[in-house]
């Protein structure tokens, strides 16, 4: 509670010079603290385009990996064969992920 007088505040009942630096003080601190987490942020931020650069590095290398090695033939003729028949390789992935569990052959199976 206070009126202004030419540029001056002059408050209605008294306050403490202690508690009104105090009240600077925090105000301070919370600056700063905007600060380090504005930081914070934009560091987050580039280790976020770090991390997606290193996973299209790794894409690439694969990418090569597997032109000088037959394995993308292969890999192409799988999903030929899932679209071919996809209920054979629904039950079979089923079936990988039972043994995987540790579930044995009911995992997998139809009903009926």
């Amino acid at each position: 509670m206070y009126w202004l007088f030419k540029g001056k505040k002059y408050y209605f009942f008294k306050i403490k010079k202690g508690k009104r630096r105090k009240g600077r003080e925090k105000g301070r601190k919370e600056e700063g603290r905007g600060k380090e987490k504005k930081e914070e942020k934009k560091k987050e931020g580039r280790k976020k385009e770090r991390k997606k650069e290193k996973g299209k590095k790794k894409e690439e290398r694969r990418e090569k990996q597997f032109q000088s090695s037959g394995v993308r033939g292969k890999e192409e003729k799988k999903k030929e064969e899932r679209n071919e028949n996809p209920k054979q390789h629904q039950k079979e992935r089923g079936k990988k992920r039972g043994k995987e569990r540790g579930k044995g052959a009911h995992v997998g199976k139809g009903g009926d």
